[in-house]
């Protein structure tokens, strides 16, 4: 989810620049599958961004426009829905606990941060 927020959050209630993954030179979920369907635009785009560790405003637009048509960021958050369904599933394997309760709400927390 973290790896999602920089592309789909607000700076403000981030708390961090949004697109620092990509200036970091980190190609995360969003950007992998952006990648795998994007074509030349978004890899050119991305290469550019991540080579010269530096993103536009204008560059920035274009990026999250690609990720939203390309449906990028909707195929990562179903990623992290689907991690967090086995990860629960796991835990059904314990009794019943509060410590296993508590554990069992952390996957819906990570889902539903906004920060």
């Amino acid at each position: 989810m973290d790896d999602l927020l920089d592309y789909t959050a607000d700076q403000a209630a981030l708390g961090k620049p949004i697109g620092g993954d990509l200036r970091e030179g980190k190609v995360t979920l969003p950007i992998i599958l952006l990648l795998q369907r994007g074509g030349a635009e978004s890899d050119r785009l991305v290469r550019g961004v991540v080579q010269e560790r530096a993103v536009t405003p204008d560059q920035w637009r274009e990026i999250l426009a690609l990720l939203r048509e390309h449906r990028a960021t909707d195929l990562a958050y179903e990623r992290a829905v689907e991690y967090a369904s086995r990860a629960k599933g796991c835990l059904a394997a314990f009794p019943a606990s509060r410590e296993r309760d508590a554990l069992m709400a952390l996957p819906d927390y990570v889902l539903a941060r906004d920060r």
